[in-house]
C-alpha cells in the first residue's frame, strides 16, 4: 500500500511538472522547445517559447538569435510557438532572426507595449490572433516581397490604424493576397524598423483634423530638410522645404485616413480625421 501511494505521488508530481513548465531549454534567457532536423549546420531546431502558464515571460528588449549552442550542440532557431509571448505587458521590442519560418497562434497577443515589429523574410505562415490585444502597435514591418500565409484573422485586434509595411513593389501583391484585404498596406523605403527612426522630430497633434505642428527637435534645420507628406499608397500628396525648427502644417485639403511624413529617411505616421 506504501508503495503504491509513492507510485501515485509520483505520477502526480510528474503530472504538475509538465503542466507547469512548456519549455525543454532555457538559453541566455530564452525559452525554447526542440525538435529533430537533418540540417548540415544544426542538429536540430529550437521554437522559442514560454517559461509556464502564467506566461508574461519577457520584458524590456528581447533579441532573439539565429543559432544557439547549447551542450555543445547547435541549434536553429526557425519558429514562434503558440502563446510565446502572450501577456508580456512590459515587452518593448524584439528582434526576429532571419530563420524563422512560422509564426504560431497568439504569439504574441496582449503585447500592449509593443509599438512596432520586424516580420523577416523568412517568415512564411504568422497564425490566428498572433497580435490580438497588441493596441499600442502602430506598424507592423514584413520584409518579405511575397506575402506570408496569415489566417483570416491574423491580424484581428490591433488597433484600427495600424498599418503594414512592406517591400517597395509589393503592395499589389500584398492587397490581393488572402487575410490582407481589411489592413493598411504601405511601400517602405528600407523596410524595418532599421533606419526609420521615430524619436528625432514630433508631430502634433496626431491624430489631427484642420492642422499639424512639426517639431525638428534634435534635427539640424539645413537646406536639405525637405519634408514630404506621403498617403497609403505611397505617393507624395504635399512637400515644402522647412523654414524654421517648428512649422505648421494645414490639413484642410487632406481626406480622411493614414499618412506618413518623411524628412530624410526618417518616417513618422500621421493620422488625419
Amino acid at each position: 500500500m506504501k508503495n503504491t501511494s509513492k507510485f501515485i505521488a509520483l505520477i502526480i508530481a510528474i503530472m504538475l511538472s509538465s503542466s507547469t513548465f512548456a519549455y525543454q531549454l532555457i538559453i541566455d534567457g530564452i525559452y525554447y522547445n526542440k525538435q529533430p532536423h537533418s540540417g548540415r549546420i544544426c542538429n536540430a531546431t529550437l521554437s522559442v517559447t514560454y517559461r509556464d502558464f502564467d506566461y508574461n515571460t519577457y520584458s524590456g528588449d528581447v533579441v532573439i538569435p539565429d543559432i544557439t549552442s547549447y551542450k555543445d550542440v547547435n541549434y536553429e532557431v526557425d519558429a514562434i510557438d503558440i502563446r510565446a509571448f502572450m501577456d508580456c505587458k512590459d515587452l518593448t521590442s524584439v528582434s526576429l532572426p532571419n530563420t524563422i519560418k512560422m509564426i504560431h497562434y497568439q504569439a504574441f497577443a496582449n503585447c500592449t507595449a509593443l509599438k512596432s515589429i520586424t516580420i523577416p523574410s523568412s517568415v512564411n505562415y504568422i497564425g490566428d490572433k498572433s497580435f490580438e490585444g497588441c493596441t499600442y502597435i502602430d506598424t507592423i514591418y514584413i520584409d518579405r516581397k511575397e506575402p506570408p500565409i496569415v489566417e483570416s484573422e491574423t491580424f484581428a485586434g490591433l488597433n484600427e490604424h495600424f498599418v503594414i509595411c512592406v517591400p517597395c513593389g509589393s503592395r499589389e501583391a500584398y492587397a490581393q493576397a488572402e487575410g490582407f484585404e481589411n489592413v493598411i498596406i504601405v511601400d517602405c523605403d528600407g523596410v524595418g524598423i532599421k533606419g526609420i527612426d521615430t524619436k528625432t522630430f514630433s508631430i502634433y497633434p496626431n491624430p489631427a483634423t484642420d492642422k499639424i505642428t512639426l517639431d525638428l527637435g534634435d534635427l539640424t534645420l539645413d537646406a536639405n530638410n525637405e519634408v514630404s507628406i506621403i498617403n497609403n499608397l505611397g505617393q507624395i500628396v504635399y512637400q515644402t522645404n522647412l523654414q524654421s525648427q517648428i512649422s505648421n502644417i494645414s490639413l484642410k485639403d487632406f481626406e480622411s485616413g493614414v499618412y506618413f511624413i518623411q524628412i530624410g529617411n526618417l518616417r513618422r505616421k500621421l493620422i488625419v480625421k
